[in-house]
């Protein structure tokens, strides 16, 4: 939970500054952060406990061949 709300207070800052949902309500605003979150703690921000990979590399089935790439 600490990690998806640091992430999620860092994405919510990002989107405030560039002004990227100024047109629509709080709910609205939240959403779109929530989603971009999700989005990124699954595929952008590796995992110690997987192994340095995403779990969306553990998914894909591309575990091994990203973990390879990452000790190159």
């Amino acid at each position: 939970m600490r990690e998806l709300k640091s992430v999620f207070y860092n994405v919510w800052e990002r989107r405030k500054r560039e002004n990227a949902d100024e047109e629509k309500e709080l709910i609205a605003r939240v959403q779109s952060a929530v989603n971009e979150t999700g989005g990124q703690l699954n595929e952008t921000i590796p995992r110690p406990a997987l192994g340095g990979v995403t779990p969306a590399d553990v998914h894909n089935g591309t575990k091994e061949a990203t973990q390879k790439e990452i000790d190159q």
